[in-house]
């Protein structure tokens, strides 16, 4: 997942990783390369969320997709759909389902 920063606390092993905001440059630069290929996104934090939904209104080819599972709440998935549906127009799913690798916009 974009955003994961590796063992923040190595005592814990596999569950010491963490979450920090991440530069979507390289998402925007392989949906700009690749225009043929369709990606999915999902990023771990909450602040990068309404910025993935404005390259997915900039790039057909990319679809933000499910929810990191801190984040996976009724209250912050609502508000996220909410507003990223709202301001941007972009169809998002913060649910964490699977999704077909093709989709139709």
């Amino acid at each position: 997942m974009i955003g994961v920063r590796y063992q923040v606390n190595p005592e814990l092993r596999l569950a010491g990783d963490g979450a920090g905001k991440a530069d979507l440059r390289a998402v925007e630069r392989l949906c700009a390369d690749f225009p043929e290929n369709r990606f999915l996104a999902s990023l771990l934090s909450r602040e990068n969320q309404h910025e993935l939904c404005v390259y997915a209104r900039k790039f057909a080819n990319l679809m933000p997709f499910g929810c990191w599972w801190f984040l996976n709440n009724p209250s912050i998935v609502e508000e996220d759909n909410a507003g990223a549906a709202g301001d941007t127009g972009v169809p998002v799913s913060f649910r964490s389902i699977p999704m077909p690798a093709c989709w139709n916009r």
